[in-house]
């Protein structure tokens, strides 16, 4: 069974100023890792606890990444097209040679389970009945709703601090897995609701996360609809 792969903040936002190639070149090297991290080929002695692999496709590109509770694998770091792998006789290898200086200027990212899994939460409040919250990579995502029956609830304000549009995705679309997974244990019902004007970043980030078999949008005019397909998981 694969191990769980975790991404620094520092990968993602190198790989997703890629072409889509490399980027897919990228995610496959790590997916792959997590097959079976502990493989010999993935070891060298002087860079423990590091691990490395090579892309597949192109060796130039060399992924760096960690074990963690025999259970998942942090990926690191990636080199680019400044400093490619390169091995000739008698030449310092580029990539080795920036790894170790982020390494040495204590530069490369630490695993830190509260910041590099998303951790959710919702606020009891008796003027908000659900405050929802989750933190990602540094930055956080918050929903604020009222309610209009004893289960009812609309949340009418959305929020998504995050800068960079693709990591975004990832925080939103775990955002609402998580929120369905909280309503379906409480039996609660709850939809987005909120005027199309305004909110086009809003609302073109949840259409591009919602999971369909947890939520559906609601044709309507003048409002952007996300609601339950159902309430129970």
């Amino acid at each position: 069974m694969a191990f769980e792969t975790i991404y620094s903040r520092t990968f993602l936002v190198k790989i997703f100023g890629w072409p889509q190639s490399l980027q897919d070149m990228a995610f496959e090297a790590a997916k792959h890792a997590a097959l079976d991290p502990d493989l010999h080929t993935y070891k060298r002695d002087y860079l423990t606890p590091f691990r490395q692999k090579h892309p597949t496709t192109n060796h130039q590109y060399t992924l760096f990444f960690t074990l963690h509770n025999q259970s998942h694998i942090f990926v690191v770091w990636i080199n680019d097209s400044t400093c490619l792998h390169d091995t000739r006789a008698n030449f310092q290898d580029p990539c080795r040679k920036e790894f170790e200086r982020l390494k040495k200027a204590g530069q490369l990212e630490n695993y830190d389970a509260l910041k590099h899994h998303v951790q959710f939460e919702v606020h009891p409040d008796p003027t908000k009945p659900i405050r929802c919250h989750s933190s990602y990579l540094g930055y956080d995502i918050y929903l604020n709703s009222y309610i209009i029956g004893g289960t009812e609830f609309v949340g009418h304000a959305f929020l998504c601090e995050e800068p960079n549009p693709e990591i975004a995705k990832i925080h939103t679309r775990e955002f609402l897995v998580l929120l369905h997974k909280h309503l379906s244990q409480k039996n609660f019902n709850l939809k987005f609701q909120f005027t199309k004007i305004g909110h086009d970043e809003e609302i073109a980030l949840l259409t591009n996360t919602y999971n369909a078999s947890q939520w559906k949008i609601v044709d309507d005019p003048e409002d952007f609809i996300l609601e339950l397909t159902s309430n129970r998981s």
